[in-house]
């Protein structure tokens, strides 16, 4: 129901106080609604130091990685006499909820209410779910859920501390849904990777072990990103999906000091042009390379083409009426940008934001029922950027460009950060995406697009590759297709010099 007035809140907590990550969270929802605190009702949990802690403090000592929205920090006191209407169990032992209107809220990772359940699946390679869960009286139900990603399988802080982040979107969110009377941002629950048991020791240092090892390794010998081209010959799930049979599979590396990554072709008046992202090891940043494509799928000479002070990647380039755009990954810059090609294929210039004030990733343009559409993953507040799908809206390509009614499309690192052109292929728009859950990259998903329009947004994953098609690659990251062509990335030991 919805709330008429303002909105007051109850609050379980610890009497040693609340987690930071819980105060910004408590800080976002009264900042975004007529929101106080009405009342305070300290429990006792018995929270005991768990293998988990050694592994973050080991962290701690060894790299200087910590979980900063872990520390306990003061408990907010009440603002507001009034009866709560909504409770908010910020507690790590979950308790009996109080009744109010619109019952209690708590937050869960894999299932329990203590992040360091997230260690578990950290450990084991498995996605992490983050769920935000709805108990009032003898019912309950999980209103938004998340699958989130595995940030570094090396080490736990980075990841524990980045999903603190999400969770605090995730609660804030639902509690400006629930007071306004609104639906639930993301309904649908994914499958939860569960804790299963608390960790032992011998874990606990296993995965410490692990993590020592693993960076020993890359300091010997480092995995390089490269570019790969196979000849068309069918459809992408055949051709795709018959990568580890084909023999004229052609790759191609960066030289010493850069990596190549982000493969767009574009076919223009009879000749192939690829242009992919170069990184500079040296100025930890991206730019724009362009090469023209040989018969077997071999680059020419390599020539950049468009650098800026800040990174770039995903070269989305495309042809608008007669002229040719493209639309680099700008994250950094806090905006989405359009390029017009005023000497294709080495000038370009800056035509203007089409959407500023966001942090977006690889963003992804096509045209659908007479409107232009963009996808693309959000960052921002220190959670991940590649597990929440926006979409935005225009009428032209020049704007005036519009958040999608729906805020993010999905939370689910398996199949949200795009991973190319949207291929259209037998009467079906199939979208392209990156399988971030065990990892940056780690799979590319063809989702079938179901429902698209200006309040709705539908699709289902439809086929996962994997990776491993090439010996000791572990990342499949971009496909995108020319006439000739399926181009894609990995990334694999370079070959020795």
């Amino acid at each position: 129901m919805p709330i008429a007035t303002s909105l007051t809140l109850g609050l379980l907590c610890s009497v040693q106080g609340i987690r930071k990550w819980q105060a910004n969270a408590l800080s976002q929802v009264l900042s975004v609604n007529d929101a106080a605190v009405g009342i305070l009702e300290p429990r006792r949990y018995a929270r005991e130091r768990s293998a988990t802690d050694q592994v973050l403090l080991w962290e701690k000592l060894a790299y200087r990685k910590k979980v900063d929205r872990l520390s306990v920090v003061s408990t907010p006191r009440p603002t507001r006499e009034a009866t709560p209407q909504l409770f908010i169990d910020l507690g790590e032992e979950e308790s009996t909820p109080p009744d109010a209107p619109l019952g209690t809220l708590s937050i869960r990772f894999c299932g329990e209410a203590d992040p360091r359940a997230m260690f578990r699946a950290v450990a084991e390679n498995r996605a992490i779910t983050i769920e935000v869960v709805q108990r009032w009286r003898d019912e309950e139900k999980v209103l938004t859920s998340a699958v989130y990603p595995i940030v570094d399988s090396r080490t736990l802080s980075p990841t524990i501390e980045s999903a603190l982040a999400r969770a605090e979107l995730m609660l804030s969110r639902t509690v400006t849904s629930l007071a306004s009377g609104g639906a639930s941002p993301q309904p649908a629950a994914p499958d939860r990777a569960d804790a299963t048991a608390t960790p032992s020791g011998a874990e606990a240092a296993g995965f410490i072990i692990r993590g020592v090892t693993q960076r020993f390794e890359r300091l010997l010998r480092r995995k390089e990103y490269f570019l790969a081209a196979v000849p068309r010959r069918g459809g992408v799930e055949e051709d795709i999906g018959s990568l580890k049979d084909r023999d004229d599979v052609r790759i191609t590396f960066a030289p010493t000091g850069y990596f190549y990554a982000d493969p767009f072709p574009f076919d223009h008046k009879g000749q192939e042009h690829l242009f992919f992202e170069t990184y500079d090891y040296a100025t930890k940043r991206g730019r724009i390379d362009w090469a023209l494509v040989g018969p077997d799928g071999s680059l020419g000479p390599v020539e950049p083409v468009l650098a800026r002070p800040y990174h770039l990647s995903y070269p989305f380039v495309f042809e608008h009426e007669g002229e040719v755009y493209m639309i680099p990954e700008t994250a950094s810059a806090r905006r989405i940008e359009l390029y017009q090609a005023v000497d294709f294929p080495r000038r370009w210039r800056l035509v203007g934001p089409l959407v500023e004030d966001v942090s977006a990733t690889d963003a992804t343009l096509f045209q659908h029922d007479g409107r232009f559409w963009m996808l693309a993953t959000v960052g921002g507040n220190g959670a991940s950027s590649w597990d929440e799908l926006h979409g935005f809206h225009a009428p032209s390509l020049f704007g005036p460009w519009t958040p999608h009614g729906q805020r993010p499309l999905k939370m689910d690192a398996r199949s949200a950060r795009p991973a190319g052109r949207l291929i259209n292929e037998g009467g079906r728009l199939l979208r392209p995406a990156q399988d971030c859950s065990t990892g940056y990259g780690q799979g590319l998903v063809l989702n079938e697009l179901e429902v698209l329009n200006e309040t709705g947004f539908k699709e289902r994953a439809i086929r996962r590759f994997s990776a491993d098609w090439m010996p000791g690659n572990c990342v499949f990251h971009t496909l995108n297709a020319s006439a000739r062509f399926w181009w894609f990335d990995g990334k694999s030991l370079p070959p020795r010099s």
